[in-house]
């Protein structure tokens, strides 16, 4: 399914290992939710992988890795504000 060809990539990566890291007894509840999703999930994975902390396979697929502005240029608190000031926020590097 094209849909989880970056799950595959991530699990392919090794990144998932971090997951043993959220079954420790001390991480419960929300913290072990958080620490197993989202964008801090994905960076952990990404760094352990730029610090050579896994190997990684060599089939995997090529990765650019962009700063947050390009794909999510607006802070959530500007998310309600109308069109117009939207628009004024927008970077030049801003592709979204």
């Amino acid at each position: 399914d094209p849909r989880e060809m970056v799950a595959h990539q991530v699990a392919k990566s090794g990144a998932l290992g971090l997951l043993a890291d959220a079954l420790r007894p001390d991480m419960q509840g929300a913290a072990a939710f958080l620490e197993t999703t989202g964008p801090g999930f994905f960076t952990r994975g990404v760094m352990r992988a730029l610090r050579g902390d896994v190997p990684l396979a060599a089939e995997l697929a090529p990765v650019a890795i962009f700063p947050p502005e390009v794909f999510y240029p607006l802070p959530n608190t500007s998310r309600s504000l109308p069109y117009e000031e939207r628009v004024g926020l927008r970077l030049p590097s801003s592709m979204a």
